[in-house]
């Protein structure tokens, strides 16, 4: 009888005890904690391993648990062809200090990409964007049109000829840009962009003749990468959409207003 008692003692404290772990547990994870995805190491990494789409997975984790220079998901794409600067284990954790990119701007631009610095005609949408999201870039712009079809001039005409055509045109200047960083004040901001020299060289132009919008795009989304399939907007494509549309006719008295 007197063995029986320890051991009867050991299994009720064996209970208490997982029972205080499950509560604790419980606590530090609460149904409506807000949770942040964040970076982790799909794989073990060696020191300088080059990284990859492969090299990651996503975690998410309660914020107030979250180490200080983790990488937010939404950021991932920065860590492309970066390097690891230590060993990092399966599961671990990605820090800034961890990878090259914690050295600077210049060392997140990919392989002949240079930075360039992008200034929209509106810059509303630039409050939501975050380094590592993807863009297109929409032009809108007048062009003269000789009568002819053979010459079109963008902007601003001095003199046009009288049989000159002028258009308004909106178009997709570049499918898909990565954000670099994100810059200026709350009412006014740009966007650093990398881009291929043919494409800065482009949007440079662009700027000085054209209104320039940001469309924020979905993460790795691979379609409408052509240019030229997604089409563009003038006063034809207007006057198409409105060919066996019917004028309406507006009441007197709205409907359902009439005592």
């Amino acid at each position: 009888m007197k063995n029986i008692v320890p051991l009867i003692l050991a299994v009720v404290l064996g209970l208490a005890a997982v029972f205080a772990v499950k509560r604790l547990l419980t606590q530090r994870e609460a149904p409506g904690e807000e949770k942040v995805e964040v970076v982790v190491a799909a794989r073990d990494l060696p020191e300088n391993t080059v990284l990859a789409e492969t090299s990651f997975a996503r975690k998410a984790v309660p914020r107030n648990a979250i180490p200080k220079k983790a990488v937010p998901w939404s950021q991932v794409r920065l860590l492309f062809k970066q390097k690891c600067q230590r060993n990092i284990s399966s599961g671990d954790y990605l820090l800034w200090d961890d990878i090259g990119s914690a050295g600077g701007l210049s060392d997140i631009i990919g392989e002949g990409e240079w930075a360039v610095t992008v200034c929209f005609a509106d810059s509303a949408i630039a409050t939501i964007l975050r380094p590592g999201d993807e863009i297109a870039i929409v032009a809108s712009f007048g062009a003269t049109i000789s009568s002819d079809n053979k010459t079109i001039v963008v902007g601003n005409v001095a003199s046009p000829q009288t049989k000159d055509e002028k258009k308004e045109i909106t178009t997709v200047l570049f499918p898909r840009v990565r954000i670099l960083s994100v810059i200026g004040t709350e009412d006014k901001r740009s966007l650093v962009l990398a881009m291929t020299p043919q494409q800065v060289q482009t949007v440079i132009a662009a700027q000085s003749v054209a209104n320039l919008y940001p469309a924020l795009r979905r993460p790795n989304d691979s379609s409408n990468l052509n240019r030229l399939e997604t089409g563009m907007i003038d006063a034809d494509a207007y006057n198409k959409m409105l060919k066996g549309v019917s004028n309406i006719e507006i009441p007197a008295v709205p409907d359902g207003m009439v005592k």
